[in-house]
């Protein structure tokens, strides 16, 4: 039986219950949400997939038969110390040639965000950093991109959307 996070921060307890809810009213009957060896949530006992994610006051979910990712992430400048961690060395060199500090902040939320949803939407454990590849020339000018995947398994195509509202940055993949 899933637990409740008891010991975690009244904010992942909120999360954790805003998902739950979300699931709940979509399914309309009794779940059991676990994890997989990679992380990634599962019904158990039912054919649908799920994905969920959460960030400052929203959450979203995907649900359905086939493999699917989503993502969602408030805008916050935090992104710009961390992008070296999620980009390729040369996705990293391309956004430090962007010298608009809003427009780079923005660009590195659209590519965490498509780079999370695409991980999520695998079965299995794949590195961010050099393994979910794209341009990000590309990224700037298009809310749809295509994504490869560099796997022990081989290569995956995703296509990837993007959006974002001013306040969140959301991406999905089906």
């Amino acid at each position: 039986m899933e637990k409740f996070p008891a010991r975690a921060s009244q904010k992942r307890q909120r999360e954790y219950l805003l998902s739950r809810l979300l699931v709940a009213h979509i399914l309309e009957e009794p779940f059991t949400i676990l994890y997989n060896d990679a992380g990634k949530p599962y019904l158990v006992g039912k054919p649908e997939r799920i994905s969920l994610s959460h960030s400052g006051e929203a959450a979203v979910l995907w649900i359905g038969r086939h493999a699917g990712g989503v993502d969602i992430q408030k805008d916050d400048a935090r992104i710009l110390r961390v992008a070296r961690h999620f980009l390729s060395p040369e996705q990293f060199r391309q956004a430090e040639k962007i010298q608009d500090h809003l427009r780079r902040k923005s660009l590195l939320l659209k590519a965490w965000t498509i780079k999370e949803a695409c991980y999520k939407s695998l079965d299995y454990d794949v590195g961010y950093r050099c393994h979910i590849l794209f341009g990000l020339a590309e990224l700037q000018h298009s809310d749809q991109v295509n994504v490869i995947v560099v796997t022990g398994r081989g290569l995956i195509c995703r296509n990837l959307w993007h959006f974002c509202n001013g306040q969140y940055h959301l991406a999905f993949t089906v």
